[in-house]
């Protein structure tokens, strides 16, 4: 039975509040659940953006002590006289990307449109590079890095793609370590794909110049931080 205003209902002295008493005391408690589901939502965008912000500044410092760092990773020499720069893309590919499944030829025919002996340009080896770890990384195409830039870099376990050339021809190497030398010279290691060379060091000063690859260092492909 319903009983629109106070009336005696128990025999304990309670009273049946009217509509008007009911709703309010309801209204009060869907808005407390209004503002908990407000709070709730800014906490997980707080959240997000303490993420974004970690994930921004994800690059580990060098500490002061490291004179030198390499990592190794699964690397193939180039399949074709002109793919250093496709062979390149797929070695630092695979240190990026762990379920990389396509093939140097793959990338060579959709970028290229078949599988011509061709040399490929500083985009083309970000194009492919970001293709060979299924569009997951993202490569950018810089200039001349700088010395403390490329160690940052890999000891934070990122190779560099070094793009060396004279305007014409040129190779195409990535960068896994460097090192100061006991005579305080600037190192650096990288895996050259040309089949009977794999892994060298030399200068900094020798890659800028081009008395090391036989061209001087003017690209990079890389992840940037």
């Amino acid at each position: 039975m319903h009983v629109a205003n106070k009336s005696f209902i128990s025999g304990c002295g309670e009273y049946q509040k009217t509509k008007k008493e009911r709703y309010g005391r309801n209204d009060l408690f869907r808005g407390g659940l209004r503002m908990k589901k407000v709070c709730e939502r800014m906490m997980v965008l707080m959240l997000l953006l303490c993420m974004i912000s970690v994930s921004a500044s994800a690059y580990t410092p060098i500490p002061s002590t490291c004179t030198g760092y390499t990592f190794y990773s699964t690397v193939e020499p180039q399949a074709q006289t002109k793919w250093c720069w496709v062979a390149s893309a797929l070695n630092s590919a695979k240190k990026e990307y762990a379920s990389v499944t396509k093939q140097q030829g793959n990338a060579v025919y959709m970028i290229k449109g078949g599988l011509v002996n061709e040399y490929g340009t500083a985009a083309e080896t970000r194009t492919a590079a970001n293709y060979f770890t299924d569009y997951t990384k993202s490569f950018s195409v810089s200039g001349v890095l700088s010395y403390n830039y490329i160690c940052t870099s890999v000891y934070n376990q990122h190779p560099i793609i070094l793009g060396a050339s004279n305007g014409v021809s040129g190779h195409m190497v990535m960068i896994h370590g460097w090192g100061i030398s006991e005579t305080n010279q600037q190192l650096v290691f990288y895996y050259d794909p040309w089949p009977t060379i794999g892994y060298q060091y030399c200068t900094y000063a020798q890659l800028l110049s081009g008395s090391q690859l036989g061209y001087p260092y003017v690209q990079s492909v890389h992840i940037p931080y």
